[in-house]
């Protein structure tokens, strides 16, 4: 939605032109309505903030990218800043991924080199922003995206959910043991 809203915005006599702008405007606040609505129904995973705690507690640093805006993302996890490393939402983004920019960006600021980074995520626009960015790339089928979909974008790894993923970086000596 977010480059669909950006192209039409531009066809709208031009994104510099005040109904552009308009448009632009006001289908950004649609998008953070229902942003909000949804994360008013979602819950946190509960193994998220013990993980988050066992990788950092294992000298792993994290961080947290997200196409969401901070405001929806802080209703469902109110305490990110404090549980990773690095949290870049959608409006800290240079560009958001697909765009290699974003997970760029979250790696400059976690002081992590390309090669020794891993990208997870749960959608194949997570997976194509890791190979663009030159990054390794997991996916966890514990979105929306199917495995068969997942698996067609091209990760590294492919877990049911974080936890099976951790388990099997261990298994491959990618990551020290719990």
């Amino acid at each position: 939605m977010l480059e669909w809203l950006d192209e039409l915005a531009d066809e709208i006599r031009g994104f510099d032109h005040p109904l552009g702008q308009e448009f632009h405007c006001r289908g950004r606040l649609v998008i953070q309505a229902t942003e909000l609505d949804a994360a008013r129904e979602a819950k946190l995973f509960p193994f998220t903030r013990p993980m988050l705690s066992g990788l950092r507690a294992s000298g792993i640093k994290t961080g947290i990218l997200t196409r969401n805006s901070t405001a929806a993302v802080k209703v469902v996890f109110p305490d990110i800043t404090a549980c990773c490393d690095a949290f870049m939402a959608r409006e800290d983004a240079p560009k958001v991924k697909p765009d290699p920019a974003h997970a760029l960006a979250v790696l400059e600021l976690l002081g992590v080199a390309r090669e020794r980074a891993l990208l997870v995520g749960d959608h194949p626009l997570d997976i194509q922003a890791a190979h663009q960015a030159g990054l390794a790339a997991a996916a966890v089928i514990s979105g929306h995206s199917p495995r068969e979909t997942l698996a067609a974008a091209g990760p590294d790894f492919l877990a049911a959910d974080c936890l099976e993923l951790l388990t099997n970086l261990r298994e491959r000596s990618l990551l020290p043991p719990a």
